[in-house]
């Protein structure tokens, strides 16, 4: 009678246990850097005042966070929620500048993604913390054919003679999606391990890859960008819409690649005052460029 009961007790056990494979989040439970990528493409980030002189910019709040998962993904189990948000967060891929390290589903608790952090390059959907497992000409050609096989898959004809980018299949495109984890990998590529002729063929292919990708992101992706300080500067000195690369630890604009390192540092026509690299930046040695 009790080994009955107690093996009818274990059966009554063993199928009321959740099954993780019938949750709408088990597709990244492994992958929580395609959810964080998922989630920033689709969410409408803000710029939220928390003092009188002071803002956060490209924010989403965690009642925000809460929504998107009832919504997108049907889960309105906030204990399942919260440990989706805990993941990304410990794998760097969500910061709170609350300081939270919890999901707080209220909309004063505040969250940025990895790659909006202040100071992050748009290559940075996470911290690459491996050593880079490409040479820097081999990465950069696998991610030129990775571009033009995104292009193959979004480009359609809207008039004759005409082509434009589908938005919708480019935003759910897991090509896409794979090419901007790729590109975390630049961030530790040992362009010193090239010698010059192989630098410029890499920087020719990053001024491509660079290209390509800011107009995807343009169509795809809404940044709150721009504060007065930004428009003063970017008088003076262009700053190319801070999109930029993190290539080796140094960071690149567009006009760093084709100013400052294949045309020899020299002065952009919007930039009044300014070359792109100083004397002692180390990105003006890359080409041993020397200043006139």
């Amino acid at each position: 009678m009790t080994a009955s009961g107690n093996a009818t007790e274990k059966e009554t056990t063993s199928t009321t246990k959740p099954d993780e494979n019938t949750s709408p989040l088990a597709p990244f439970i492994h992958r929580l850097e395609d959810l964080a990528d998922t989630i920033r493409s689709s969410v409408e980030l803000k710029v939220v005042n928390v003092g009188f002189f002071s803002k956060e910019e490209n924010v989403v709040t965690g009642e925000d966070l809460v929504n998107w998962f009832k919504k997108e993904l049907n889960v309105s189990d906030t204990e399942e929620i919260g440990k989706a948000v805990v993941g990304m967060i410990e794998q760097d891929l969500l910061h709170s500048p609350n300081g939270f390290k919890q999901l707080q589903n209220n909309s004063k608790a505040l969250y940025r993604f990895q790659v909006d952090e202040p100071g992050s390059a748009v290559n940075m959907l996470k911290i690459y913390k491996e050593t880079a497992t490409k040479d820097p000409q081999q990465l950069t050609q696998d991610l030129v054919i990775r571009m033009n096989d995104i292009l193959k898959e979004v480009r359609v004809e809207t008039t004759p003679g005409e082509v434009g980018l589908n938005t919708d299949k480019l935003k759910s495109s897991n090509t896409y999606k794979e090419f901007k984890k790729a590109i975390c990998e630049l961030q530790t590529a040992p362009l010193t391990s090239l010698n010059k002729n192989e630098k410029i063929a890499c920087f020719l292919n990053l001024y491509q890859i660079m290209y390509v990708h800011k107009l995807f992101r343009e169509k795809t992706e809404k940044v709150q960008t721009n504060g007065l300080f930004k428009k003063v500067k970017g008088l003076v000195k262009s700053d190319g819409n801070h999109f930029y690369y993190n290539i080796n630890h140094m960071d690149f604009t567009l006009e760093d690649v084709i100013h400052g390192i294949l045309r020899g540092n020299k002065k952009a026509p919007n930039a009044y005052y300014f070359k792109s690299f100083s004397e002692r930046d180390p990105r003006n040695r890359i080409l041993e460029v020397k200043i006139n």
